[in-house]
């Protein structure tokens, strides 16, 4: 049973699935295929594979829940009635099931880890993942002058990236959220001198692969989570650690100072107030949405059918051939109704309510880990405010399930103190 347990240890199923997610977005398997094979898709078959065998082998058929089982149902259950009026009902139905599959990885996750060691070792997992991603993004920029170049003419307005849906820089800059929060949380947090030291060059490295994304829409949900990990904390030292590490790079490295210089731009843009083609198109998609949902009169269009209902509003020419939703909330809104958005928004509460009851339950690292998790949840809550697909992004399900996998083994542990404390009296 022991050779068992290591052999199908939670570690060993659940870690390569986090790395192939993470890994996903810059290598495919068969690039060029009509549905290309990533590495993620392959660690996840592989880790229902192997849990399977473990629960065959243990004849264990036990499985966890946390609590989102009732919601999960009801939501699929208006996703798929509302398949029935979708004007792509094709596209709807491949998506309902990719999110179905990572619902089903959300569980596999919360069964596979069930000890604080193991818990400790995913984060590990989390933070190399990130970092060998971003050594290879800051590397690719670094060593070429022409994308920093291209880069600098455009002030990041067009990117110079490999090709493939997630490695659009946007979704690519998000991919950070996790590693970004616990690298800072940490640093803020730690008292020891040598490993907050190396831990700060982790975060240092995770910023650079971010700000070279120009991902503004990333930017902003960074700065309001990192906000708040500053106020839990109230803690601000570090900020003046990162000014003077920028301050040395820029002196010794002229690409830097280039990049620096788009980078700036395109901050200012943010603030500019420009009336911009992405900006235009945006508030057209705001608009097409909220036409949706009330002409289908608040029943919603149908699941994934925002692209094809929206060109009816817009013609492609207008809005440059953009007719994709880049707001989750509203797309939600037009394409379910107001009784899907409420189920919606009811749980990604819960999952929020969650996260806010395992901090003030936990203690020491767990507690770090814990307000970094719940730091990363806001930051894609407001990235998901400029782009769609939520419900298709895998590191925020992960994100979720370790949000709620952390509970259940800090309330593990509480139960078992007192049961101790009982059984000591």
């Amino acid at each position: 049973m022991i050779s068992i347990d290591k052999t199908f240890s939670g570690v060993v199923i659940v870690a390569p699935i986090i790395l192939g997610a993470f890994l996903s977005g810059i290598l495919y398997l068969l690039e060029g295929f009509s549905i290309p094979l990533t590495i993620f898709q392959l660690t996840l078959v592989c880790g229902f594979i192997f849990f399977g065998l473990k629960k065959i082998i243990t004849r264990d058929i036990s499985l966890e829940i946390y609590g989102l089982e009732i919601e999960y149902i009801l939501f699929l259950t208006i996703i798929f009635l509302s398949l029935i009026y979708s004007p792509d009902r094709g596209e709807g139905l491949f998506y309902s099931v990719r999110y179905i599959t990572l619902l089903a990885m959300t569980y596999l996750i919360y069964n596979s880890i069930n000890t604080i060691s193991e818990f400790r070792i995913i984060i590990v997992v989390v933070v190399f993942s990130a970092l060998l991603v971003a050594l290879k993004s800051i590397f690719d920029t670094y060593s070429n002058p022409e994308i920093i170049a291209f880069n600098y003419i455009n002030a990041g307005r067009k990117l110079m990236r490999s090709a493939g849906d997630e490695t659009d820089p946007n979704r690519f800059a998000i991919s950070f959220a996790m590693p970004f929060m616990l690298l800072l949380n940490l640093v803020i947090v730690l008292k020891d001198k040598k490993l907050k030291t190396v831990l700060f060059g982790f975060l240092m490295l995770v910023i650079i692969a971010v700000l070279i994304t120009y991902s503004r829409s990333t930017w902003v949900a960074f700065f309001f989570a990192s906000a708040v990990a500053f106020k839990y904390h109230k803690k601000y030292s570090i900020i003046l650690y990162v000014f003077i590490f920028s301050l040395l790079i820029l002196i010794v490295s002229e690409s830097a100072q280039t990049i620096l210089v788009s980078i700036i731009q395109r901050v200012k843009d943010i603030f500019a107030g420009s009336s911009d083609d992405s900006s235009n198109i945006r508030i057209m998609l705001f608009i097409g949405g909220m036409k949706m949902f009330f002409d289908s009169y608040m029943v919603g269009i149908g699941f994934h059918g925002f692209s094809t209902r929206f060109q009816e509003y817009f013609p492609t020419q207008e809005t440059v051939g953009v007719y994709e939703a880049h707001n989750e909330y509203y797309r939600i809104l037009a394409e379910l109704g107001l009784v899907g958005f409420v189920v919606f928004i009811y749980i990604l509460a819960k999952v929020v309510k969650v996260a806010i009851t395992t901090i003030k339950a936990s203690s020491g690292i767990e507690n770090t880990i814990a307000t970094s998790l719940f730091c990363s949840l806001i930051a894609y809550f407001i990235f998901f405010m400029f782009y769609a697909d939520m419900l298709y992004n895998s590191l925020f399900f992960i994100n979720i399930v370790l949000i709620f996998t952390l509970n259940k083994i800090v309330n593990a542990s509480k139960n078992m103190q007192l049961q101790v404390g009982k059984a000591t009296n």
